[in-house]
């Protein structure tokens, strides 16, 4: 699986922490094979590591939406109106029906595309570039909504939130520790909620 940013590092080391991928076929002939459900999972759970950085930690979403929008930086400005334009979104509901923001944004399914499938099409142009625009949904999300977190986490104390932003914050310090951010491009920094966010208001 080709790795390239955030969103697809992060889904192979969840993955890769419950045992996959794991060897089909004959022994002169493999082939390194994932469950299509545990890749849904895993990207859900990676979009939520996103929404949840948005929320509790907006300057590293920034980061990882600028990495995964770059070299389109003019797309910034479009993506974050799209998601903070005219949309309500009233605590504890989501703005697609009933579901949380990262099982909203995960589409299309792997599931239907059968039980199992091959490591290497995660490592795919069309697969990279639907984890890349998941990342950056679900990082503009958070940071747009902040307040919405525990509503669509379930979370019922303050100690499960500090859990949750311990959880996200480890996930990107182990990126980090291995890759160089670029700056976050003017055109996002600009923003104004952006800016209100990284001011350290809710």
């Amino acid at each position: 699986m080709a790795i390239s940013c955030f969103a697809s590092v992060t889904l192979a080391g969840l993955l890769r922490t419950q045992g996959w991928p794991r060897r089909r076929g004959r022994w002169w002939s493999p082939k390194w094979v994932v469950s299509a459900d545990a890749v849904d999972k895993a990207s859900e759970d990676m979009v939520l590591a996103t929404v949840a950085l948005g929320a509790m930690h907006p300057a590293k979403a920034l980061n990882i939406v600028a990495e995964a929008l770059f070299p389109h930086w003019d797309a910034a400005t479009i993506s974050l109106l799209k998601l903070t334009g005219d949309t309500k979104v009233a605590e504890g509901a989501s703005t697609v029906g009933s579901d949380p923001p990262w099982r909203s944004i995960v589409h299309p399914k792997f599931a239907s595309l059968g039980p199992e499938i091959e490591w290497k099409l995660l490592g795919t142009p069309e697969v990279q570039d639907s984890l890349k625009k998941w990342s950056i949904e679900g990082g503009l999300w958070g940071l747009r909504w902040p307040q919405a977190l525990p509503a669509f986490t379930a979370t019922q104390s303050q100690d499960e939130l500090d859990e949750l932003s311990a959880w996200c914050a480890e996930l990107f310090g182990q990126y980090a520790a291995d890759h160089r951010f670029l700056p976050v491009p003017d055109i996002l920094m600009s923003d104004e909620t952006v800016q209100w966010r990284l001011a350290g208001n809710p």
